[in-house]
């Protein structure tokens, strides 16, 4: 976690907008049309499919009670992590059947920390929310909230605001996958060690790699999948044939584990083919394009920090300890050397 600087750096800066309430580049823009003219889209927007296009208005009729919102998510998070259990546990059972091992003993003493290792988040998570979508609707029938037919309808068109993060998660995994098959990580090991990349580097590089990675594809998620077969293993091998220390070895394996999740992050946060970026654009019914445009350079600011921390581990400067309280003073600084006039400010909007 501590050299996972993007996204620390990513919050910092979202209190420090929300604690000045100063912007810059489109977005400064965005805020001034909206305080100043009452316009949220600019003339000649385009914004995404608005939720009331896809879902209609909300019915007024009569509400659930706002627990069963509570009570299915909870379902949600508590039959998901059963969910990885088991299957990690199943996982490990048969693991151990195949290497002439009988456990007897019911699959639940075995360790959550270990079964989530081996688990199968997928289909935990299928159950998960198939779980919690059963829960919603029986309480959405018990209190008479929606009919039947028309929770059915909801159910269906609901399925259809998924079709974008379904696509891009199946072709994410179809990338991993194809990865996989080739040899990709053996490959990229093998020629880093062939040419000498600096231990100390791995870092940075998988910071640059994922960005790039992530921007293009979309996926977190999938970057992370791409990514982290190849930043570990080199990471590890890197240090160890270098200078044959464990220690570091451990390092700049987690440095490198955190430049993957960060980097993989800044896409899901910028590019314009993410999910969440599309989900975002679509929920709030804005223009897709400005929305990107909006947050790419925040997104970049935070990422930028995160590239000058990752240069100091190159020199040597390997403490978290030391760098995510130096990446944090160097982001309020450069923050505030942006936002030094006045001009930036945008005062709070009260509609009249």
């Amino acid at each position: 976690v501590p050299y996972h600087f993007y996204s620390i750096l990513a919050i910092v800066l979202v209190y420090l907008v929300v604690l000045f309430r100063r912007h810059f580049g489109p977005m400064l823009s965005a805020e001034r049309r909206s305080v100043t003219e009452g316009k949220v889209l600019r003339d000649g927007a385009v914004p995404l499919m608005p939720t009331e296009t896809i879902l209609g208005e909300p019915v007024r009729e009569r509400r659930a009670p706002a627990t069963l919102f509570v009570v299915s998510v909870a379902t949600l998070i508590a039959v998901t992590l059963l969910g990885m259990w088991y299957t990690g546990a199943q996982a490990i059972i048969e693991s151990m059947a195949e290497e002439g091992v009988v456990y007897e003993a019911p699959w639940w003493t075995i360790a959550f920390s270990e079964a989530l290792m081996e688990s199968d988040a997928a289909t935990a998570l299928l159950w998960g929310s198939f779980a919690a979508y059963i829960v919603a609707l029986v309480g959405v029938l018990a209190s008479r909230a929606l009919s039947f037919s028309r929770a059915m309808e909801y159910t269906v068109k609901g399925m259809y605001t998924m079709l974008y993060a379904n696509a891009i998660l199946l072709l994410a995994w179809s990338i991993k996958t194809a990865t996989g098959a080739v040899g990709t990580a053996e490959y990229v090991v093998a020629h880093a060690v062939g040419v000498g990349v600096p231990a100390y580097s791995a870092p940075l590089i998988v910071f640059l790699v994922s960005m790039f990675v992530s921007y293009t594809t979309g996926t977190s998620w999938g970057t992370f999948g791409v990514m982290m077969p190849l930043a570990v293993p080199l990471a590890w091998k890197l240090a160890l044939m270098q200078y044959g220390d464990v220690g570091l070895a451990y390092t700049v394996t987690a440095a490198c584990i955190g430049a993957v999740f960060g980097g993989g992050i800044y896409g899901d946060h910028v590019s314009p083919i993410s999910d969440t970026t599309i989900m975002s654009s679509m929920f709030s019914a804005c223009d897709h394009i400005d929305h990107v445009k909006t947050q790419l350079p925040y997104g970049t600011l935070a990422a930028t920090i995160g590239i000058v921390l990752y240069l100091l581990f190159l020199t040597g400067l390997t403490s978290a300890l030391v760098l995510l309280p130096l990446g944090l003073v160097l982001l309020v600084a450069v923050y505030l050397a942006l936002m030094r006039s006045r001009e930036r400010y945008v005062p709070n909007y009260t509609a009249s």
